[in-house]
């Protein structure tokens, strides 16, 4: 499919602007479109048409944006880009781009369809968050960004889950004029893995910054237990933790026949009942006694049992 080559302007709800240029299909916009984002609307002014493919030719892909200027409404003043222009700012189209904006005292960020914007000396702030992926696995740390950006409960969706501000310290002034510290600095310092219910160590500990364009672009790793896998982007990347196989230990099993021995329970015998009959001061009379061991039966009709010359008198 043929390319085009484009200029645009965006101009955001707060009246600032920022524009640059655009290699994608010659099909999807026109000069005059306009595209809605989340903070402002995005239009062509210009169009070159190549008429073929540029990334077969000469390996620019569709999506590649610049950013080439910024207008503060508030100041009414032209702010120089970081980029100048000179290199890409989003590969994902219009609505991608972010880059940093000279406001005569630091370099603010801006872009992400209006989500940053540069607005002379703004106080920058210390957060922290989390991202909640769909899958059901977590992960956090901090951000240094624009006090205006965020605050606490903010929910900021991406392609895999989104993230929230979870606490704010406001500085009151702008941290990359006093420390050098930029805004869109992210550091991640912990992981939770849904499948196997366990918090992870990262390799960074959260001692290093692992994005520089704010949050949807940290890169980091944590430890499965075997191996170093590597989470962020927004969810794209996740940490799966091989499951632990457990040996199978399996018995033999004897079952023995119980014993059942009438009233009395003893094993194999059953000892049937007794049947006393009377005592007449002599003698006890027993009346059909049974003796069965399972396999014998030993049986008595009647016989009596004399106690006194100890001899059997069978009836």
């Amino acid at each position: 499919m043929s390319d085009s080559y484009y200029i645009w302007t965006f101009t955001s709800n707060t009246g600032d602007q920022w524009g640059g240029t655009l290699y994608d299909d010659s099909s999807a916009y026109d000069v005059g479109s306009t595209v809605r984002d989340a903070a402002g609307t995005y239009r062509i002014d210009y169009e070159y048409a190549y008429g073929f493919d540029l990334t077969a030719a000469y390996g620019i892909n569709e999506g590649q944006v610049t950013t080439n200027w910024y207008y503060d409404s508030a100041a009414t003043a032209y702010f120089d880009t970081y980029s100048d222009g000179t290199y890409v700012t989003g590969r994902a189209g219009l609505g991608s781009e972010y880059d940093y904006a000279w406001t005569g005292a630091a370099w603010d960020d801006f872009g992400d369809g209006g989500v940053y914007q540069a607005n002379g000396e703004p106080g920058d702030s210390y957060f922290t968050w989390t991202f909640y992926a769909y899958t059901g696995d977590q992960w956090g740390g901090t951000l240094y960004d624009d006090s205006r950006d965020y605050g606490v409960g903010s929910v900021i969706n991406d392609a895999k889950g989104y993230y929230l501000i979870n606490s704010e310290y406001e500085f009151g002034f702008d941290l990359t004029a006093a420390y050098g510290i930029w805004e869109g600095e992210v550091t991640t310092s912990w992981y939770y893995d849904a499948g196997s219910r366990s918090y992870l160590e990262t390799y960074s500990d959260g001692l290093w910054v692992t994005s520089w364009e704010g949050l949807g672009m940290e890169y980091d790793y944590a430890w499965t237990g075997r191996a170093w896998d590597d989470f962020g982007d927004g969810g794209r990347y996740q940490v799966d933790v091989p499951p632990v196989v457990v040996p199978v230990v399996t018995y033999d099993v004897v079952v023995y026949d119980t014993y059942d021995y009438g009233y009395y329970d003893y094993g194999y015998y059953d000892y049937g009942y007794y049947d006393y009959g009377y005592y007449d001061g002599s003698y006890y009379t027993y009346d059909d006694y049974g003796y069965d061991d399972g396999w014998y039966d030993y049986g008595y009709d009647s016989y009596a049992y004399d106690y006194d010359n100890w001899h059997y008198d069978y009836a």
